[in-house]
């Protein structure tokens, strides 16, 4: 042998043993750093996971929907860069890349199965490895293993493995003890792209035979030793829908399989209601079992969703929603769903359903059905999963829930603010201490003068907003706080818009109020116990459908504590008169009146006067009355009305109180009257059902719109003011329909209240 010969002889055998070492090292370096995690304890996998969760940057198939929206991709060309993405496979144009892990590779699969039919031929052929079930040679996973195997033969002199084109990975498996899950493993070492849990991102994962059979034998083990199976059936009265004899028996089939940055997924195999199964991504590998255990859960309960008629993209909202809830059901000490919460609480203004911002969303959304059970039991999600069996789940939700969403959603939203006074939510090994306090968008508003408005921007349906209003008056001279025009925001859309008040006083009294049926609120700021540091408004939007509109809340301040703030029940007897056969009779009516009535000062008092309220006063009121059914004679039979005949009205009184004789015990004044200003139901008369049986007609009901019935009566009551003392007054107004009764021009009764309203100036 030449020298020449000696020397590339040598060369080559230092270029084989170096390429064998190198491959050695690539394999051990990974498995070491991707695979050994140390000891699995249940607080470093939750903190894990929630520091992946931190961010909210674009998933991949977030960025790939962008593309398309904006035309850069087809349609087509976007389902194959799904798929690429799901599954990590490296032909994913660098762009749609991203560190965020992904969270929405179910419904992007089963919108690719249930349009597969409609695609190009070109595209069906490219998608079709991807939705072969992974034991099959011709699935993508083992053609990919296949391939890489090929690739690593080419390396060396001497094969590593032969390229195998028609082996599959999957031939060693795992029963569950209850003979209901097959839990499948690979049978060689193979890659994962890039997990969550890379911190460079983009990385791959060695995952040895050992290593996939060990996490095989954890799912398993959660399975016996948990029941996931049978406790989703005792919750929902449901069985998985059946694969036939796919996978080799009618068992739902587990794989762990590689796969890209979402932790599981869960295929569902044609339109619902249909059989499913899932891959779990075998880069949590057997050292994260709290993140295993959960995300088991999570995949299995898919598949029992899967086994109801329901929309799974319109609704995916409340499949992850749920799922997520389901986390929590079957491991409540975990509390791996808690995880996902800054996703909500700090996004009050994105609705329920909605999937973004941010993205995940929906899967943050578990805690509204977390909230409901907490309050009506297990039960709600057999409830809701039956309704959304063939119907709109959102639509079903509202039916089944206590008092719809009208009722729960101001509590729910009051409940998310997740801060004392506010702090209701309660789970095993404690509660997350995320809050709306930092949510996104809350508005801070600051008291610095008489008059504020505060701009409630619009609300989305089934969302919210928060503002702070903070008090920084320097005003020694203001007394008193109040928050007007309350009805502006929550008389909209049939009132399924609500306001929640919490309160942070400066003596550190904490409260939390309900201002949705409220005109105005006051605070007497003078006396220390209502002095307020700060009010934090939640106002929320009840509707399914529709925003609400801008909003106007004014805070106002006043120089004086007094004020007027009731609401009134009553009854009365209305004189209604009639003529039957030229003469004029009268039918007594039974009716019942509601006044709300509204007042503060408007002036000072004068000096002389011995308290601040006895000066000028400005009385808003709101006035509804309601008949009984009666009857009046019509010449040999008679008319009825139906009970329900309704009047509203609203305006304002005016009067001064300021006492001629400072010294006097009592006092009396007049009264300008201003009517014709909109009321909360609306400015109208509704007229029920007449049956006139002499003349054998028949009126429907009708409705008479008084908006445009507007104007003012100087001097046309007069009241009394009495039991005058530093507390307050009591007032009496006796010819005012509104309080008392009154008559007709002739002098004859018109109305008459059984008992007085008295109103009464309190401090």
């Amino acid at each position: 042998m030449t020298t020449t010969k000696k020397v590339l002889v040598a060369g080559i055998s230092i270029l084989i043993v170096a390429g064998i070492a190198g491959a050695f090292f690539y394999f051990s370096k990974n498995k070491s750093e991707k695979v050994n995690m140390g000891e699995p304890t249940v607080a470093k996998d939750v903190e894990e996971f929630r520091k992946i969760l931190e961010n909210e940057d674009d998933d991949s198939l977030a960025l790939i929907d962008k593309a398309l929206n904006d035309k850069k991709i087809d349609y087509e060309t976007a389902l194959i860069y799904k798929v690429y993405a799901i599954f990590g496979d490296k032909q994913l144009p660098a762009e749609y890349k991203s560190k965020a892990p992904i969270f929405g590779s179910n419904v992007a699969l089963y919108e690719i199965q249930v349009k597969f039919s409609t695609l190009s031929k070109s595209t069906q052929e490219k998608l079709q490895p991807f939705f072969t079930r992974p034991e099959d040679p011709t699935s993508y996973i083992n053609q990919r293993y296949n391939k890489n195997n090929q690739e690593q033969s080419s390396l060396f002199i001497k094969t590593v493995k032969a390229n195998r084109p028609d082996t599959t990975l999957y031939t060693d498996f795992l029963v569950s003890a209850d003979n209901k899950v097959k839990v499948w493993y690979p049978n060689d070492t193979v890659d994962a792209y890039s997990s969550v849990w890379d911190e460079d991102g983009q990385g791959i994962v060695v995952t040895s035979t050992t290593v996939s059979k060990a996490m095989a034998e954890s799912i398993k083990k959660h399975l016996d030793e948990d029941k996931i199976m049978q406790r989703y059936i005792d919750l929902l009265g449901k069985q998985i829908k059946t694969d036939g004899t796919r996978g080799g028996d009618d068992k739902l089939d587990i794989y762990v399989a590689p796969a890209g940055t979402d932790l599981g997924v869960t295929y569902g195999e044609s339109s619902t209601p249909c059989s499913s199964y899932i891959l779990m991504n075998i880069s949590i590998g057997d050292k994260r079992d709290t993140i295993l255990k959960t995300v088991l859960a999570h995949e299995i309960f898919h598949s029992y969703q899967y086994a109801y008629k329901y929309d799974v993209v319109k609704d995916n909202w409340w499949g992850e929603a749920t799922a997520v809830w389901a986390e929590d059901f079957i491991y409540p000490g975990d509390n791996t769903e808690q995880t996902r919460l800054s996703r909500f609480f700090k996004y009050p203004t994105t609705g329920l359903n909605k999937e973004t911002p941010p993205s995940a969303h929906h899967y943050s959304a578990y805690i509204f059905p977390f909230f409901i059970t907490k309050k009506y039991g297990d039960e709600f999600m057999k409830k809701s999963w039956n309704g959304c069996d063939g119907k709109d789940c959102l639509k079903s939700i509202d039916e089944i829930i206590e008092g719809g969403f009208k009722q729960q959603w101001k509590e729910f939203t009051l409940w998310n603010y997740n801060k004392e006074p506010a702090k209701f939510y309660t789970d095993k090994n404690g509660f997350s201490t995320v809050s709306g306090d930092s949510a996104k968008g809350k508005e801070t508003i600051f008291i610095n003068g008489d008059n504020i408005e505060i701009n409630i921007a619009e609300v989305q349906p089934l969302a919210a907003r928060i503002s702070d209003v903070v008090d920084m008056q320097e005003d020694k001279s203001i007394k008193r706080v109040i928050f007007k025009d309350l009805k502006q925001f929550t008389n909209q859309l049939d009132k399924k818009t609500s306001i929640k008040a919490l309160i942070y006083y400066k003596n550190g009294k904490k409260e939390v109020e309900d201002w949705s049926e409220k005109s105005e609120r006051s605070f007497c700021i003078e006396n220390k116990d209502e002095d307020f540091e700060k009010v934090v408004l939640i106002t929320s939007n009840a509707d399914m459908k529709k925003p609400t509109t801008k909003a106007k809340i004014k805070v106002e301040g006043k120089t004086s504590c007094y004020h007027i703030n009731q609401n009134d029940k009553a009854s009365a007897v209305l004189y209604f008169p009639y003529a039957n056969g030229g003469g004029r009779q009268t039918a007594k009516i039974n009716t019942s009146v509601e006044v709300n009535s509204l007042g503060d000062t408007v002036a000072n008092a004068a000096p002389e006067q011995k308290y601040g309220y006895l000066t000028k006063w400005k009385l808003n009121y709101e006035f509804e009355q309601i008949r009984d059914s009666f009857t009046v004679a019509c010449d040999t039979s008679n008319v009825i009305f139906d009970k329900g005949w309704t009047s509203r009205s609203a305006g304002y009184l005016e009067f001064d109180l300021k006492l001629k004789d400072p010294n006097a015990s009592e006092g009396t004044f007049s009264i300008d009257m201003t009517y014709g200003l909109p009321h909360p139901h609306g400015n109208y008369e509704d007229i029920p059902v007449v049956r006139a049986n002499c003349i054998s007609a028949y009126v429907d009901a009708m409705r008479m719109n008084l908006s445009a019935v507007k104007g003012t009566m100087k001097n046309v009551y007069q009241g009394r003011i009495y039991d005058i003392t530093e507390k307050g007054a009591k007032i009496e107004i006796k010819n005012s329909c509104l309080y008392d009764g009154c008559n007709m021009a002739t002098g004859e009764p018109f109305q008459v209240m059984t008992a007085p309203i008295i109103l009464e100036i309190k401090k």
